[in-house]
This record gives C-alpha cells, structure tokens and sequence, in this order.
C-alpha cells in the first residue's frame, strides 16, 4: 500500500472528489484503514465500456456487482436498519413504539472504535434515488448511528466522456445502418436464448434517423447520441443531478464525501 492518504490516492487515479462538513477531515483521522481499503478497491478496479454502458441492464450493473463484491470480502456489508421511536410511561403502562422506519443502506463499514460509515452506489439509477441516499444518511447522522456517509455516482468527466465512448464502440462494430444492430443482437444474446440489447425501438430508430440528417455527424455517431440519452439521460444518478442536492443542502450538517468514477475505469 502507498504512503499516500486514500484520497490522494483516488484524486490521482482520476476519482471526483468532494467533501461537505468535514467528511475529508473525519475520514481521515477517524477512518484512516478503512479509507485505505475504499481507496485500494476503488483504485484497480475497471470494467469494460461493453459490459457496464452497452449491455442492457436489469438489476444490479455489473460493475456495481462487482464493487459490491469486493466491499463485502473488506466487510463492507448491506445492511437494513429500523429506527423506532418508543413511549415509555412511568407505571404500570407498556411502553408503546409509537413508529418506526427503515433504511437500507449499501455498505456499512465499522471501524475499531465501533464508529460506523455508510456507504451509497449510484451508477445509472433515476436521480431520486440521490433524495433517499440523503435522508438516510442525515437521518442516521441525527440519530448518532453513523459518522460519516459517502455516495459513488458517474463523475463529470465521464458523464462527458459517454458519448464518445459508445460512439467509438459503434464505429468499431461497423454500424452503419439500422440493420447492422442485428450484430448486437446476436452478440448480446445469452446461452438462454436472452438478448441483453434493447437497442434500437422504433421511436429510437426513428430519432437516429433524424439525427443522422446533420452533415457533419455519422451513423454511428446519431446513434450514440440517441442512445447516451435513453439510457444515460439527464435525470439518472449522475454528478450533476449530486450537485443539485448538495447545492440545497439536503445533507444539513451531515459529513458526507462524494466519490466520482473516472472515464479511465472503463476498457
């Protein structure tokens, strides 16, 4: 392990990073080897354009899968947990929960003075999911359960970088007309006769069709751009639609360090 704190190590890998209320301060000196174990994972980790941006989704995204696998065998657990509030009476009466509510938390990680961090994975959900990441971890903080929370979501950069990516993909799989999405088809389709490429509907075609008119864009490159915005369009998790939140301050005096994955992650 390098002798660089786990941030320095993720800003030099290419990680967005943004800390609000101390976070970077707190996970530093409170959580000093886990945010070494974070930043190893999050630092080797890649994953192919293919597989984790063309591949139709359904569930968890593969590389989603695999961070959480990789979390998991570092202890970094799901993990649901109900918050009751009790009335308790003074006599003879039972104590009565008055309510209770859930939160489901992605990982949460404990380090050896018993203080706990939350952790959040927002690859390609719609943003709101942002909304339920901040309550639950404000709501955790309030209550003293937790120290610290962080959310991983696209980065800026990438978020940029997406078009140019699927268009280059495009153009080395040769499509240059409607009928050449047959080749992904047949690539995509699993032992199970299941074809993980729902690329494009006849609206999709359609609007490839109308983007194609402009002189100066190729095939490949209208259909990119379709695609970036059915799939990766404007209200998914992303850094922008972060932002929004944190520039609302939703996450009232919660420490909370935002982590975004870098274009050179994906092969």
């Amino acid at each position: 392990m390098s002798d660089k704190s786990g941030l320095i190590q993720l800003k030099e890998a290419g990680w967005e990073i943004q800390s609000i209320n101390f976070a970077d301060v707190i996970i530093r000196e409170e959580f000093y080897t886990e945010l070494e174990e974070l930043a190893q994972i999050l630092t080797v980790s890649q994953f192919s354009i293919e597989d984790s941006i063309i591949k139709r989704g359904g569930g968890l995204a593969d590389q989603t899968q695999e961070l959480t696998a990789a979390l998991n065998d570092k202890d970094w657990w799901k993990n649901n947990i109900t918050v009751s509030n009790t009335i308790e009476f003074q006599g003879q009466f039972e104590p009565i929960v008055s309510s209770s509510t859930s939160h489901e938390i992605d990982h949460l990680k404990k380090n050896a003075s018993g203080q706990l961090i939350a952790l959040e994975i927002e690859w390609n959900n719609k943003d709101e999911f942002f909304d339920r990441d901040f309550q639950s971890i404000r709501r955790l903080y309030e209550l003293n359960v937790i120290d610290l929370g962080i959310i991983i979501t696209r980065s800026q950069h990438l978020e940029d970088g997406l078009l140019q990516m699927i268009s280059h993909y495009f153009e080395k799989w040769g499509i240059q007309k409607l009928e050449d999405f047959s080749k992904l088809h047949r690539h995509f389709t699993d032992h199970q006769g299941r074809d993980k490429f729902s690329f494009p509907t006849n609206a999709q075609a359609k609007a490839i069709l109308a983007a194609e008119r402009h002189p100066e864009k190729s095939f490949a490159q209208a259909s990119a751009e379709v695609f970036k915005v059915n799939k990766f369009g404007g209200t998914t998790t992303n850094w922008r639609q972060l932002q929004k939140r944190v520039q609302r301050r939703d996450a009232g005096r919660t420490p909370m360090l935002f982590l975004g994955m870098p274009q050179s992650m994906f092969v």
